[in-house]
Order: structure tokens, then sequence, then C-alpha cells
């Protein structure tokens, strides 16, 4: 677990921890030394003093150290939907690789043929 490292960094004892989870400081300096697990209740207090995952917390390799903000999580689904397909992306890397005329002709006749919104379509 990170606990020492966490506590550190954010310059507090283990007496402030123990007191902020209500329990003894023997027992939080047990969570430190892995000697002692903490239940899920006392992690999830863990991570929201320490302002990090549950999986940072345990050391879960890979593992975000801060939580996914509300408007984070919804900058994600939006980039989910607007992901670029697999065709596209094969354009941009096919652009960075041509010259100036090329990518000029390409997106000339791009533009030629691009269809209306659909929503333009419908009015």
């Amino acid at each position: 677990m990170n606990l020492l490292k966490l506590r550190t960094e954010k310059g507090t004892t283990q007496k402030d921890v123990a007191k902020y989870l209500d329990c003894n400081e023997t027992v939080y300096a047990r969570y430190e030394r892995e000697e002692r697990a903490p239940s899920f209740d006392t992690l999830i207090k863990l991570a929201e003093y320490f302002n990090t995952t549950i999986d940072y917390l345990l050391g879960v390799e890979g593992a975000l150290r801060h939580p996914i903000t509300q408007r984070e999580l919804e900058l994600l689904r939006l980039f989910e939907k607007e992901a670029l397909s697999d065709f596209e992306l094969r354009m941009i890397d096919a652009s960075r690789r041509a010259d100036q005329r090329a990518r000029e002709d390409a997106l000339a006749t791009l533009l030629a043929h691009e269809v209306p919104d659909k929503k333009e379509h419908l009015a």
C-alpha cells in the first residue's frame, strides 16, 4: 500500500490520520506497515482523506493517483462518441506524410463532395 508515501507527502502524522478514521493510532500504523488490512469502509475514508483512488492506495500497477472528476468523466464519454474512426486516423496519417500539393488536392476533392448536414438537408 502507498499509505506511508501519501501521508508523508501530505505532511501529516499517523495520529492525524487515525483521528480522521476514528481509530487507534496503533491500528493505523499497522495499516501503513501492512500488518493489518483496512476494511472496505476504511479504504474509502483513506481514499477521501488522501484524495486518491482505492486502487492507488493498494498499489495496483497503473492505477490513477487522483480520482476522475465528474467533468473529466463527461469529457471521456464525449470523446468516446466523437472518437475518430480508423479510416479518419489513416487519412490524418497520410496527410502528414504527403507533400503540400497533395494535401491541398485531397482537401479540395473532399470539399467538392461534401454532403450537407442531415439537419440542414431536412430544413
